[in-house]
């Protein structure tokens, strides 16, 4: 009875160390964690993007008027 439940344990240890292996050499892109630095520089981008933007936009009504 013993035998069953450790083979068992270890059974389900090794699922679970292959799914996660599974995961870890498929590489899914969906568990990227962006580090800090990575979501500044996103941020910064957009914030970048998003003036320049705005800054057409009033130059354009500018020589519109």
């Amino acid at each position: 009875m013993e035998f069953a439940f450790i083979i068992g344990v270890f059974g389900v240890w090794l699922i679970i160390a292959l799914a996660k292996g599974a995961d870890w050499f498929g590489g899914s892109g969906k568990d990227y964690k962006e580090s800090d630095r990575d979501f500044l520089n996103r941020v910064a981008r957009e914030n970048s993007e998003r003036a320049r933007k705005k800054l057409e936009e009033i130059r354009k009504s500018k020589r519109e008027s």
